[in-house]
């Protein structure tokens, strides 16, 4: 595929909001979106070069996992060896344990499968957790697996009917996610069937699934409403708007503007291809896998203290792009001019040593129980803490429900005591880790509990009633 400046200008409104959503700046509540904008991009891009590979007999799976292991592991596995560096000096015994779990999983690929069972993107404690950021790399990772090998097929079996494949691939993915933000609304986060749609939406425009616009009129007009599109949902959009809603119209966007510019530059491909922005599209990569680690270990005050908020949020914002650049130099760059003359034993083998190396680091740390003798036994004791069994202490599954699928327990959760004064807890999960220390703190009461996550105040919004959680007397 041609080498197009605008793509690079899109993943810089990709990652630009990504950047300050994370930082806190406000006015961009929208802006994790980017990363929905960069799964359309890495659709288009890699199943583009893929399609023009098989069609002139070229594809190697060989040739193809080798430049992605060489796009991808060598700034990850550097961004990771930081953060792993810092996570020991900084994280109690219990945090480490938890990073080394996520260190795995980053490396094995997995990353979004692992917080799918541990976290969710919007959650509090999900910001403690300084390789949340990975859990999309997983899901470009695990496409470009399972993507090379069915295009081969379809290819093979049926190549007249290849361009409706990714058609297919994105129908069934978007319904799942339909049905499954019903269900779970974290696996429709992080997993990749509820998500693989939107890497297929691009794909779809690489190997014309439908016909881009030829007249200017059609080309500005895609290109104008994509953009529209962009930044409407990046300023205007919160987590508070339904997931699929955010996902749809960043996704759609984003489809858009690289449509508008198939057959010729549009004008929003020309706003896209100035320096400036092809610059950070460029780093765009880098920027995004540094700057989450660096906002976690602020949040230890590390650079600043608190009363620094607004210094501390520029800084961070600099000190991104500064290490970012400095990625893409010394990093990326390099390792990418290896494609042309390593061979595929000496980078599978390289990158194989290295996963195995971080394994082993990572099963150390299990063995050494976090590493508690870097604290003081007071510190360790006080950590501790942090490993207790949520799941018990909120009554999950049974007067907690995390899922729709979990059955409430109301003879347990809502029996009466017909002897002591009984109160409901109803809420969501703030509710529902109050119900241990309610019931121990007032054992004259019958404290009941009737919680469920993300649910919503029983009271009108505004109401001087209006508290969540909130503890009613029956």
């Amino acid at each position: 595929m041609k080498y197009r400046a605008d793509i690079d200008g899109l993943r810089a409104l990709a990652v630009i909001p990504v950047l300050l959503y994370h930082v806190g700046v406000p006015s961009f509540a929208g802006g994790f979106v980017g990363v929905d904008i960069f799964f359309v991009i890495s659709g288009y891009l890699i199943c583009g070069m893929i399609d023009a590979d098989i069609r002139n007999g070229s594809f190697s799976l060989g040739n193809f996992y080798k430049r992605r292991i060489l796009r991808i592991l060598p700034a990850l596995f550097v961004m990771l060896l930081v953060t792993s560096v810092l996570a020991y000096v900084y994280c109690l015994p219990v945090e480490l344990v938890d990073f080394s779990k996520s260190l795995a999983s980053a490396v094995g690929s997995v990353a979004n499968v692992y917080f799918a069972q541990t976290a969710r993107y919007f959650d509090g404690p999900a910001e403690t957790k300084p390789l949340l950021h990975t859990w999309s790399l997983g899901v470009e990772e695990q496409f470009y697996f399972i993507a090379p090998l069915l295009m081969l097929l379809v290819y093979r079996l049926v190549p007249k009917r290849a361009k409706f494949l990714f058609v297919v691939v994105a129908a069934l993915s978007l319904a799942a996610a339909v049905a499954m933000t019903t269900r779970n609304l974290t696996f429709a986060f992080y997993l990749t069937p509820f998500r693989a749609w939107e890497l297929a939406l691009g794909a779809m425009l690489a190997v014309r699934s439908f016909p881009a616009p030829e007249s200017t009129f059609w080309k500005n007009f895609y290109g104008i409403a994509g953009l529209l599109l962009l930044f409407g949902v990046i300023l205007l959009g919160s987590p508070a708007v339904p997931l699929l809603v955010m996902t749809s119209l960043a996704s759609v966007g984003a489809a858009l503007v690289i449509a508008s510019s198939e057959s010729g530059v549009s004008m929003a491909g020309r706003l896209l291809s100035l320096p400036s922005l092809v610059s950070v599209g460029l780093i765009s990569y880098s920027l995004y896998l540094w700057h989450w680690p660096l906002i976690v270990f602020q949040r230890t005050d590390m650079l600043f203290g608190p009363e620094h908020a607004g210094s501390a949020k520029l800084t961070l914002i600099t000190l991104s792009v500064g290490i970012a650049y400095l990625s893409w130099k010394l990093v990326e760059l390099p390792f990418r001019s290896l494609a042309r003359d390593a061979s595929r034993s000496a980078i599978f083998g390289t990158a194989a040593a290295s996963m195995a190396a971080t394994f082993a680091l990572c099963g150390l740390v299990f063995v050494l129980n976090g590493a508690p003798s870097r604290f003081t036994n007071r510190v360790v004791q006080i950590g501790a803490y942090l490993n207790y069994d949520s799941s018990a202490e909120f009554r999950t599954g049974h007067c907690f429900l995390l899922t729709h699928r979990q059955q409430f327990d109301a003879e347990t959760c809502l029996k009466v005591d017909p002897v002591r004064p009984n109160y409901l807890l109803i809420g969501d999960s703030h509710a529902a880790h109050l119900w241990s220390g309610l019931a121990a703190a007032l054992p004259e009461a019958n404290i009941m509990q009737a919680t469920a996550s993300l649910c919503r105040p029983a009271v009108q919004a505004g109401s001087r009633h209006d508290t969540n959680p909130s503890v009613g007397r029956t």
